[in-house]
C-alpha cells in the first residue's frame, strides 16, 4: 500500500503488483496514490481509512490481496473491522465539522466581527453547544482508536482463494505447497506435458463449469487444473463424470 503505483512496477529488484489491477480497486487507486504523495506513507489500516474514506469493497480487496500485510498478517481479521472503522471515521468527520463551525462562530463573537446579534441567553447556548461538540468529537476519536482487530483464526485455503480471485494469481503461497512435489507422487509437472502422451498430473481445480449433455441431460465437467508450474484445460465427459464427479469441486 505504500510502494505500489497504478501499474506494475519494479522496486528493489522485485515486481510490485499495480493497485489498479486489483479487482474492485481499479480507478480508485489514483486517489489512494495521490493522498500518499500529498500526505506521506500510510501508518496503519486506521490511518488509511481516515485519510482516504475508500469504500468498504475497495479496502477489503486491498487487504485480501495482501496490500496491508505490513500492518497485520491476519487478513481475515482485518476485514472484520472495516465496517466499524468506516462508520466511526464518518462520525469523526461529522463531529469535527460541527465543532469547527461552532468554534468559528464563537471566535467571531469574541473578536466582535460576527454579523449576527446574540442575546446573553443565545451566547450562553452557543458556548454550551461548542463545549458539547468538542466532547462529542473527542468521544468519537477515542472510540475509533479503541477499535481493535479481533483474534480470529484464518483459513489458509480461503486466504489463497481470495488472493487468486482478486489478483488472478497466487502470490504469497500456493495451495499445493502443503503437498509433496509432482515427481514424488510420480506425476508430471503441467509445464512438462507433451501432446500425444498419457501422463499422471495433479493440481487445483479452477474455473469449474458443469454442463449437461443435450440428449439425456447427463452431467459433464470442464475446468482448468493448475499446479505450481502451469495450468491445463480438462474435459471430463459423461462417463468419467459418472465415476469421478463426486471429487470434482472448485478449489479442490
Amino acid at each position: 500500500i505504500n510502494e505500489s503505483v497504478e501499474e506494475f512496477s519494479i522496486h528493489n529488484n522485485i515486481i510490485l503488483f499495480g493497485l489498479k489491477g486489483i479487482k474492485n480497486v481499479g480507478n480508485g487507486s489514483a486517489l489512494i496514490i495521490e493522498d500518499r504523495k500529498r500526505r506521506g506513507r500510510f501508518t496503519s489500516l486506521k490511518d488509511f481509512i481516515q485519510r482516504t474514506h475508500s469504500k468498504k469493497d475497495v479496502t477489503e480487496s486491498l487487504i485480501e490481496s495482501g496490500a496491508f500485510d505490513i500492518f497485520g498478517k491476519n487478513r481475515y481479521a482485518m476485514t472484520k473491522v472495516i465496517e466499524d472503522l468506516n462508520k466511526q471515521s464518518k462520525k469523526i468527520e461529522e463531529k469535527t465539522l460541527l465543532y469547527q463551525e461552532l468554534k468559528k462562530e464563537v471566535m467571531e463573537l469574541d473578536a466582535g466581527t460576527t454579523k449576527k446579534k446574540y442575546s446573553a441567553k443565545e451566547e450562553k447556548s452557543l458556548r454550551t453547544k461548542l463545549k458539547n461538540a468538542q466532547k462529542a468529537k473527542e468521544v468519537a476519536e477515542e472510540t475509533f482508536v479503541s477499535i481493535q482487530v479481533p483474534m480470529l483464526m484464518e483459513n489458509q485455503k480461503e486466504r489463497l482463494r481470495k488472493e487468486k480471485e482478486l489478483l488472478g494469481v497466487y502470490v504469497s503461497a500456493h495451495p499445493l505447497d502443503e503437498y509433496t512435489t509432482p515427481e514424488e507422487l510420480k506425476c508430471t509437472p503441467i509445464e512438462d506435458l507433451t501432446v500425444g502422451k498419457k501422463k499422471h498430473i495433479f493440481g487445483i481445480i479452477t474455473n469449474l463449469n458443469i454442463r449437461k449433455r443435450k440428449s439425456d441431460k447427463a452431467p459433464m465437467a470442464f475446468f482448468e487444473l493448475e499446479d505450481q508450474t502451469g495450468s491445463v484445460n480438462v474435459a471430463c465427459f459423461t462417463k468419467a463424470y459418472a465415476a469421478y464427479g463426486e471429487y470434482i469441486h472448485e478449489d479442490e
